[in-house]
Order: structure tokens, then C-alpha cells, then sequence
């Protein structure tokens, strides 16, 4: 039996999501050892640095493979020559190993798009300036809000937080949220810097998402639910990058060789909790009509229908429709629509036949077509590509 050492913070949402990926391979293929070092406070306790403890117990440890977050640090794990896997913090000049790549800016786009699409016109982000996955996520989220016409407000941590600097954040964070226009979507670098955020909105008397809607990223369960309130957040295919890469360890392991070595973790949707679960729409009128069209996406509505509901003749609804999102009544329909299909592909294994027929399609061929045209690909290879399982 082959061990497998695996380096990762088991305190983060998506490290757990990359670690349960690997123990869905290992239990379905190879049945590995794994092996995971023990916790930071029995190093400290045991009076070693942790990176000291770390080399030693993997040198006990003796495995045949290692999966890592961070190369930094682990330098001398490399040195003895173990099959590796690596992080997606890697610097230039680093070995040539396979590694986790972060759609980082695409999670922005995705974040940004969500935001416009419930009718947000201001747009800020709170994330750390040192990091660079922070900065690629405000990159792709101010660019996606700039082909609105959107500006983006931005919140940074100019240098890595000391405990000093931990203390006087959350007055500095509140300032910043005091000065920003109202009502405001703000999309913070992870889900622990979203519950600071909601955190210091309650301190403020700020109401969420009334006032300001957050939104995280790695949809970390705990993190999320823990939130007051409960936090949105961009879900990634970390469990399926988990797999691919014990999956690739398992063929360098075996000598065998691998073309590609980026695993990518990619955003798959937005999670709504309450913490974004608004429209920000000023035109009252049309904000009734989204929340109508929302409520009946599985039925096959009509223009028409929405015009009835909220009691304004169609053509003036879609002039109202065009002044407050941008877009038709019939591109809202259908945009809800994919939304909530995408969701149960993701979420659940209902065949495409059922989806069809639960959304009140005649079969899956006219699903399928639906479907693709919103979002680019079919269900099934939507499915595969962004699907946990």
C-alpha cells in the first residue's frame, strides 16, 4: 500500500474540499495510507518550530507521494526526492512540478456578474494587497463591473497582519464601509474576510444586505453559516481538483507520464444565502417583476405573463426592463432559467430527462439546446466539467 503525505491548512473550506477529493481517489482506486502531520499547537507544544516538526515527521513518515499547498517552507521536503504535487502559490524560478492553478480572475468575473445581475450599480471589494490571487479576484471583478459602466470601490491590507494591525482592521474596514455609496454589492477575497465584513456591518448598524451585500469566496460551509448573516459565497471545483491530482500523484507514482500539469479550481456558481439575497433595483415595479420571474423558473413564463403579474402593459414593462438591468424581460426569464438548471446539475444526479420535464421542456434534446445557448455548453458537459462528482 502507498502513502501519501498530505501538507494542506485543515482550517480553510477549500483545503478540506481538495483533501476529501483525494480521499474519494484513494478510496475508489488505490486505498493509500494517507498520512496528515499533526496540528500546529502539538508542534509548538512539543517546543519545535513547525517547519522543523514538519520535516521530521515527514521523514518518519517515509511516504511515496506528497500533496502540498504552499512550496514555501517545505523546500526540504523536495530535497528528498519524493513524487510531488504543489499549491497554486508557486513564485517564478520554482521547480517544474505539477500544480493547482486558481481561476482567480474569472471568480471575480463570476462574482461581479451575480452582483449586476440582481440590479447592483455600485460595486466594492475588500480583499489583502499582498497576495496575489486577492489582486487577480479584484482584477476580474472590476473589469467585468467596468464593461457596465460600474467603478469599483477598493479596501486593501497594505502589508501582512501582525497582531497589532488585526486589532485596528475592523475600525478601518467600518470607516471604509461608511464612506461607500449605498446600496453597495461588496465581494471580499474569501469567506473569512466576508464574516469580518458582516461582522463590522453589525458594529456599524449597517444593514445586510439591505445597505451592503457581501459576498465571499471557497463557500466554506462553517465559515458561511456561522456569518451574521448567513454568508453568499463563489463555489470552486476544489473536491474535483482534489481527485484530478491524486489521480495525477497516482500516475507519477507509477512512472507513468503527465502532459498537463495544472489542475485547475475553478468557479462552478454563486451560493445565495442572505447575505446577497436581494434585488437592487430602484424601479420598484421591475423589482417585482425579477422577484416573479425568480420565484417560477421552472415554468415555461412568457413576457406576457411577468407583464400580468406586475399589472403594466408589455411594452412599457420592457422600456422599464431595458432602463433598470440592461436587458429584456426575455433575457431575464432566460437567464433565471439557466441559473436554477445549472444549480441542480451541479447540486444533484437528476437526469437531463427529468430536468426537462421539471422545467416544462418537451424532452432533453430541447433542454439541451436552452441551455447551451445561455451558457455555452451542454448540460451533460457543464455537468462534467464543474460537478463535484
Amino acid at each position: 500500500m502507498c502513502k501519501v503525505a498530505l501538507l494542506m491548512e485543515r482550517s480553510y473550506g477549500n483545503s478540506r474540499e481538495l483533501i476529501f477529493g483525494i480521499s474519494r481517489y484513494s478510496s475508489l482506486h488505490n486505498h493509500w495510507e494517507l498520512l496528515i502531520p499533526p496540528s500546529p499547537y502539538l508542534t509548538s507544544y512539543l517546543g519545535h518550530s513547525t517547519r522543523e516538526k514538519k520535516l521530521t515527521w515527514f521523514k518518519d513518515c517515509n511516504p511515496d507521494g506528497v500533496i502540498m499547498m504552499m512550496l514555501e517552507g517545505n523546500e526540504g521536503i523536495l530535497k528528498t526526492g519524493v513524487s510531488a504535487i504543489i499549491g497554486q502559490h508557486i513564485k517564478e524560478g520554482s521547480p517544474d512540478l505539477p500544480h493547482f492553478k486558481l481561476e482567480n480572475y474569472a471568480i471575480g468575473k463570476m462574482a461581479a456578474e451575480d452582483f449586476i445581475n440582481r440590479g447592483f450599480k455600485r460595486l466594492a471589494y475588500c480583499g489583502f494587497d499582498y497576495f496575489p490571487w486577492s489582486q487577480q479576484r479584484y482584477e476580474g471583478f472590476s473589469a467585468s463591473a467596468e464593461q457596465h459602466g460600474i467603478k469599483t470601490d477598493y479596501y486593501g491590507t497594505a502589508k501582512p497582519c501582525n497582531k497589532y494591525a488585526l486589532d485596528k482592521e475592523p475600525a478601518l474596514i467600518m470607516e471604509w464601509l461608511e464612506t461607500l455609496p449605498k446600496p453597495v454589492g461588496i465581494l471580499t477575497a474569501n469567506d473569512d474576510r466576508g464574516r469580518l465584513v458582516t461582522g463590522v456591518c453589525k458594529t456599524a448598524n449597517i444593514l445586510v444586505p439591505e445597505e451592503i451585500a457581501v459576498m465571499g469566496v471557497d463557500n466554506d460551509q462553517i465559515v458561511c453559516m456561522i456569518s451574521n448573516p448567513p454568508l453568499s459565497s463563489v463555489c470552486l471545483t476544489s473536491q474535483k481538483a482534489g481527485y484530478e491530482a491524486a489521480a495525477m500523484l497516482d500516475k507519477i507514482m507509477k512512472n507513468e507520464e503527465v502532459e498537463n500539469k495544472e489542475i485547475l479550481i475553478a468557479p462552478t456558481h454563486v451560493v445565495t444565502r442572505h447575505s446577497t439575497n436581494i434585488m437592487a433595483i430602484e424601479d420598484r415595479e421591475i423589482a417585482k417583476a425579477v422577484q416573479f420571474i425568480r420565484q417560477n423558473t421552472k415554468k415555461p413564463i412568457q413576457g406576457d405573463d411577468v407583464a400580468q403579474a406586475i399589472a403594466m402593459p408589455r411594452r412599457t414593462m420592457e422600456r422599464h426592463f431595458l432602463s433598470a438591468l440592461g436587458r429584456s424581460a426575455y433575457k431575464e426569464i432566460a437567464w433565471a432559467r439557466a441559473e436554477h438548471i445549472s444549480r441542480i446539475l451541479l447540486e444533484t444526479n437528476m437526469t437531463i430527462s427529468l430536468i426537462a420535464e421539471e422545467f416544462g421542456f418537451s424532452d432533453a434534446t430541447h433542454v439541451t439546446r436552452f441551455f447551451k445557448e445561455i451558457k455555452g455548453l451542454t448540460p451533460v458537459a457543464y455537468r462534467k466539467q464543474f460537478a463535484t462528482d
